[in-house]
């Protein structure tokens, strides 16, 4: 099905904030909560519902429609990618911040230290560092002109992205506050 993954909350098959490459959506994954408090349970719940959701759009477009989804899709991505360098600085230190963090997590677990305050720590500063993304990303004219177009084109599979994208913001303060309790 076109390569299209339905863990994307951005465009349906590309993560603009990727440090990894396309599908990588999850990294937030290792700073929340273990086991998840209710609020974050349902917040996850809810993902997945999401993500099931947009899944389910996406097998249901018909040829003409996978054309044009292919077609919007392949707009978004040159839009992100025209923003190039002003993002690289910014994925580099994404990326680090996830590599500093894995590490860290990885000791205190090996210590068997409480790893609460050290995931809220993590997940405040991956946070930081996506926000920063995606700030530039939902502002520039031409991502919001080709992600119109997405929506214009095909409103279900736009309106998905954005529930997802709004159900993974709101994970992070939920997970934050389960962290510091």
């Amino acid at each position: 099905m076109l390569g299209l993954d339905s863990r994307m909350f951005f465009s349906a098959s590309v993560d603009p904030l990727s440090t990894k490459g396309p599908a990588d959506s999850d990294d937030i994954y290792m700073f929340l909560p273990t086991p998840p408090g209710a609020a974050v349970d349902a917040a996850l719940k809810k993902l997945q519902k999401d993500k099931q959701r947009l899944a389910s759009d996406l097998r249901a477009l018909g040829a003409r429609e996978q054309a044009t989804l292919q077609s919007d899709e392949q707009a978004v991505r040159a839009a992100i990618d025209a923003l190039r360098s002003e993002l690289s600085p910014l994925r580099a230190r994404l990326k680090a911040t996830l590599m500093t963090w894995t590490r860290k997590i990885a000791d205190a677990q090996q210590k068997q230290e409480n790893l609460n305050p050290l995931k809220a720590s993590g997940l405040a500063l991956y946070a930081a560092d996506r926000a920063a993304i995606e700030a530039i990303i939902d502002g520039d004219p031409r991502v919001i002109a080709a992600r119109g177009q997405l929506a214009a084109h095909l409103p279900t599979i736009a309106a998905d992205q954005a529930t997802l994208k709004a159900d993974t913001a709101a994970l992070i303060p939920d997970a934050l506050a389960e962290l510091s309790s």
